[in-house]
């Protein structure tokens, strides 16, 4: 007899959708079995399972507790976080504004190689609370930028800057490295509106203009992809190699500002600090204005969730 979920679960579940093909993805996920159901619920758990004993024992730390976690930098000072990490699940407590969220790093990862999701891993446990916290709101999927097919986007310049997000269908592709850069063009998008933030914002390009202004008057160039042909035929990140990278354009200074603004650093500060200060405060203003947003407002999600993805599809 064929396995049937509740309707109303079905529609928290999965919102509707309007294409066909999304309409017939759903039905897909959700014409299943009972017995092919659990079958595939055994294999998943069990390859969550193995996956989890690997990551253990080369550092992962199932069971972290972090009972203040809190940006300090010379730019600005964050809200007090208290983070805890259960096996994949990650759960964010802003202690400041009294707001919870889940980060699911098992959902968010599926389809990487193991190789990938521990470097990932590794790297999401070094990040702040308030970082997590946007991560867990603005982001559906992370793409490892060494996955099988990553050939594909890297026929395009602009992949070798580092990475890439698409908010087509919220996903970031990246390296490990450059999570929280990719995380400030997610946070720059506005999903219900399904537009630039800073694009729009008058201020902000105003700013842009006036620091590439004095940039170039100081006889420096802008940056321009098209510009760094040995960086894209040897596959290095742009982003890493280039402390100009956030004169190319304005989504990129935000998205260096964001870095900046959340770990204290990023491979543009001391341009940023140098010509682009309007900007930098401006950035301020426009990352506590998102934050303040209600969750639906600042992300539109476009992913269908299967509903074994939490026992790792």
């Amino acid at each position: 007899m064929p396995f049937k979920i509740n309707t109303d679960l079905l529609k928290k579940l999965v919102p509707e959708r309007k294409t066909q093909s999304q309409s017939r993805q759903q039905k897909r996920l959700f014409n299943i079995d009972k017995a092919s159901l659990d079958k595939q619920v055994a294999k998943f758990m069990k390859e969550r399972n193995d996956f989890l004993n690997y990551a253990v024992k080369n550092g992962y730390k199932r069971d972290l507790v972090i009972e203040n976690s809190q940006v300090k930098n010379g730019l600005r000072t964050g809200d007090v976080y208290s983070v805890e990490y259960h096996d994949f699940t990650v759960t964010i407590v802003n202690k400041t504004k009294n707001r919870t969220t889940t980060l699911d790093l098992n959902y968010l990862l599926a389809g990487m190689s193991n190789d990938d999701k521990l470097k990932f891993l590794k790297t999401i446990q070094s990040l702040p609370g308030e970082v997590l916290e946007d991560l867990a709101i603005e982001v559906d999927t992370l793409i490892s930028s060494t996955g099988k097919d990553m050939h594909i986007l890297k026929e395009s310049p602009r992949f070798l800057a580092g990475g890439y997000y698409s908010g087509n269908n919220d996903e970031i592709t990246t390296s490990e490295k450059h999570i929280v850069h990719e995380l400030g063009h997610a946070m720059d998008f506005h999903g219900s509106k399904n537009e630039s933030r800073v694009m729009n914002n008058k201020k902000f390009i105003n700013a842009f203009n006036i620091g590439l202004k004095r940039f170039l008057k100081d006889g420096n160039k802008q940056f321009n992809y098209n510009d760094n042909p040995d960086l894209f035929s040897s596959g290095l990140s742009v982003i890493s190699h280039n402390s100009n990278y956030c004169t190319a354009n304005p989504k990129e200074l935000w998205a260096e500002i964001y870095t900046a603004l959340t770990t204290g650093t990023c491979n543009s500060y001391n341009t940023i600090l140098k010509y682009f200060p309007e900007a930098l405060e401006i950035g301020k203003n426009v990352l506590e204005e998102i934050r303040n947003e209600s969750r639906s407002t600042r992300h539109a999600s476009k992913r269908i969730q299967n509903p074994l993805s939490r026992f790792g599809v």
